[in-house]
Formats: structure tokens, sequence, C-alpha cells
């Protein structure tokens, strides 16, 4: 799978999620401008469905956020896909404020096309 080149950063607030984003599957990454007004990505995530919905949860829930970026994608699955990808690609649990491992959607089979998470 191609990676994605997001759009942003954009305002984390609803004037920067209403006039860029559209209601459709997705990922995003959340963080804020550094003192170069470089994008640090401090938190990865994805919409099954309507990522502007989604995005405007995250306004105000945590000062630190103050940025995002996004892409949407076809499906819930290449969402799950470019999640997993991102994850990765921006160091994981040990450098993002991630958790855990992007989940998978219930009753389905996807795996992680960089780990074994889900047993590949």
């Amino acid at each position: 799978m191609e990676k994605f080149d997001m759009l942003g950063p954009f305002e984390l607030n609803e004037e920067g999620i209403d006039g860029n984003v559209p209601e459709s599957p997705g990922v995003y990454a959340l963080g804020y401008l550094d003192e170069d007004d470089s994008f640090v990505v401090c938190y990865v995530g994805r919409s099954d469905d309507i990522l502007n919905e989604k995005l405007t949860g995250w306004v105000d829930a945590i000062a630190r956020y103050t940025h995002f970026q996004y892409v949407t994608t076809e499906s819930a699955q290449e969402a799950f896909i470019q999640e997993c990808h991102n994850y990765h690609d921006y160091g994981g649990s040990d450098i993002l404020y991630n958790s855990n491992h992007p989940y998978r959607t219930e009753k389905t089979d996807w795996v992680c096309p960089r780990c074994p998470f889900y047993g590949r």
C-alpha cells in the first residue's frame, strides 16, 4: 500500500476541521507547531466512517494538541492499514502518546502490515 501524504497542518478547532475535513473515513495526526513552525506529531488515529466528527472530539481535549494533519481513505480497512503505518513510522508507543497499537474493527481479520500484532 502506498504511503499517504497528509494534508495540513491545520489548527485543531472547529473552523480548522469544518473548513478542511470531509465526512469520510481517514487517518489523522495530532500535535503542535515547534519554534520553527514544523509540525510535531504526538498522536495518530483514524476514523472508520466520519473523520470530521472524530477530529471534532479532540478539540480542547488536550492542550498540547493544537494542530492536526489528515488524509481521507476509501474504506475503513484502508484507514486501519494507514493508521498502522503511521503508528510505526512515528515511533509507536515509545515516542507517541498512543498507549496501544491501532485496534482493528470488531468482526474483521485485518492484520498490521508492519508487525505481527494481530498474528500475520
